[in-house]
């Protein structure tokens, strides 16, 4: 099997910032299997490394070694950084993607804003804990009752 090739695979990859996992979310491709192909058990299929080319935003001539650019011909499209940031796994990671982006120079302060807006919208907020305590508590401390009713049903104000 070519070790070039999955080398060059991997190191796509890993430009991208994508893991093993990600990858997986975003073509299917089991991980065990993109495993093989980095580490040169096996080797993609002519569809399949086309389809991580498109992902990877290099051409297939780099991924077979015949070219050290890795510009595709012809690219024009910005690459599909939502698409990157929903394959997160979870808000925080995601988070740390849009900031890697921001901070290489890769995306400006209106993008930056817009992934962080998909990815709270796809992800949610995380739980607070304890937060559903403190907002059902009964609890009589410094703060509370002030729009409390006395005996004679008027406020404390």
């Amino acid at each position: 099997m070519n070790q070039f090739v999955g080398k060059r695979l991997k190191k796509a990859r890993q430009n991208k910032g994508f893991t093993q996992v990600q990858v997986k979310k975003l073509t299917n491709i089991h991980n065990k299997t993109l495993s093989g192909y980095e580490n040169g058990v096996s080797e993609p299929d002519y569809e399949t490394l086309m389809m991580l080319a498109d992902l990877y935003v290099v051409s297939v001539d780099y991924l077979l070694g015949r070219t050290d650019d890795p510009t595709p011909p012809n690219y024009t499209q910005e690459p599909d950084y939502e698409k990157q940031v929903l394959a997160a796994s979870n808000l925080g990671e995601a988070g740390i993607i849009i900031a890697n982006l921001h901070a290489s120079d890769k995306i400006d302060d209106d993008a930056f804003l817009r992934l962080h807006k998909k990815a709270y919208k796809h992800f949610g907020l995380p739980p607070v804990k304890g937060a559903e305590d403190a907002a059902h508590t009964k609890h009589k401390g410094p703060g509370s009752g002030v729009f409390d009713k006395d005996n004679n049903g008027k406020g404390n104000d």
